[in-house]
């Protein structure tokens, strides 16, 4: 049976056996499965999209990324139609099974046999090999992955990842050491700037851009801002088919009594991010990073390499939300909020600059064209949090006539430019 071009060849529906699973199947192509009325309870512990080849579905098989790409054990699903992209260089030929399994109970939730010479198209995504110089390797996303190894008292990293050339790759050690947390956490952020390659150090004191709260700096602030040091040693760095592979060292015990340790044995939990880099070359606010916990092992008995080779296929058209803009003239008060940015969809669509996590809404509106009267008195209504102690919750609105916004956060000098109109 085919349902049509955009559908492809109908496989059948998912056999559920727990947890509310439901659903139709189709192989778009030799590459793409489509899941239409996709239902799942959310309630399963640690369950995956999954596939292998084995003679039924067990634990021996791989991740199917979410349509996001994210390799995150699986939320609720209500109802809905979502497309899946097999991982590497595997085509739906090298698989017999797919399935909705957790590894905590060894169940397979729902599953579905592959049929054999199945007649579909081939796809035309474009294989991007990627060969990892360093014995583990680990696959964060489906476009980022790092792979380490220990020599000494040093280990070196080495991180790729599938990005634009204005974005960054950042990775290190939780804030925590019971599991994988932002707040405290040491990490490393890695781009490459023309032909130059940086992976700067860089912690983490909050879920901000690094700005001076009551004379300290506080947010995502480099470690040589904050009284520290940079303490990684920059190695190769090269952008090659749009994958930045960017290569650096550090002590396992530094000498910057800010940074965190990487234990010569035994676990660590992790972080990691992607987003956009600010016209100042700094980390804003990441688009992909890890919603669960990312526990490794940093010296396996034998090297531990699950990462396969990266792929690009045509992305989809991302519709922007539309440009708010006030121009009636009978409005003179401005109630200004602070709320999520919308990220690439939102602020930076919008804008085209990079987003943090929040920006500003005037009457409703995020980040709108605000056309005044000459002549004419206005009045903002401030509500963006007036806590000095929080970087996260003080947010003074100020008027200048610097297009980037962001004042805060510049050195004395740079400030010293600025005109600033109006604000606080």
């Amino acid at each position: 049976e085919d349902d049509g071009p955009y559908r492809g060849k109908y496989l059948g529906k998912l056999n559920s056996y727990h947890h509310q699973v439901s659903g139709d199947i189709y192989a778009v192509d030799d590459w793409t499965l489509l899941l239409t009325s996709f239902s799942y309870d959310g309630n399963g512990a640690d369950t995956f999209f999954w596939a292998g080849a084995a003679n039924r579905p067990g634990p021996q098989g791989f991740i199917v990324p979410d349509s996001n790409g994210n390799l995150d054990p699986l939320r609720a699903y209500k109802n809905l139609t979502i497309t899946l992209e097999l991982p590497g260089d595997l085509t739906i030929f090298d698989i017999d099974w797919f399935s909705i399994f957790d590894h905590d109970t060894k169940q397979n939730l729902a599953s579905i046999i592959i049929p054999e010479a199945l007649n579909v198209p081939p796809s035309l995504v474009k294989i991007i090999p990627h060969k990892n110089d360093l014995p583990n390797c680990l696959q964060l996303h489906k476009d980022f992955q790092v792979s380490w190894e220990i020599f000494g008292p040093q280990i070196t990293i080495q991180l790729a990842g599938q990005i634009a050339e204005d974005e960054y790759l950042s990775f290190g050690i939780s804030g925590s050491n019971e599991n994988s947390q932002m707040i405290g956490a040491d990490v490393a952020v890695a781009y490459i700037d023309g032909y130059r390659g940086f992976a700067t150090d860089y912690n983490i004191t909050a879920l901000t851009p690094c700005v001076k709260v009551l004379g300290q700096y506080k947010g995502v602030c480099k470690d040589d801002v904050v009284g520290g040091q940079d303490s990684n040693q920059m190695n190769t760095a090269v952008r090659e088919n749009g994958v930045n592979i960017i290569t650096y060292r550090r002590q396992l015990i530094s000498p910057d009594p800010g940074d965190k340790e990487f234990p010569a044995e035994g676990s660590i939990y992790v972080v990691w991010g992607i987003g956009k880099l600010d016209e100042n070359m700094e980390p804003a606010f990441h688009d992909l990073y890890s919603k669960t916990d990312i526990k490794i092992e940093m010296s396996p008995k034998e090297p531990h390499n699950n990462c396969v080779s990266f792929t690009r296929s045509k992305p989809e058209p991302r519709e922007p939300w539309k440009k708010g803009q006030i121009f009636d003239k009978t409005i003179r008060v401005f109630k200004a909020y602070i709320g999520p940015s919308g990220a690439k969809k939102g602020y930076q669509a919008i804008t085209g600059h990079a987003s943090t996590a929040l920006a500003w809404y005037i009457n409703g509106l995020l980040a709108p064209e605000l056309w005044l009267r000459r002549g004419l008195s206005y009045v903002f209504k401030v509500y963006g949090g007036n806590n000095p102690h929080s970087a996260e919750y003080y947010h003074p609105i100020i008027i200048t006539d610097e297009p980037h916004g962001g004042f805060d956060k510049l050195t004395d000098e740079a400030q010293s430019k600025i005109r600033v109109l109006t604000g606080s």
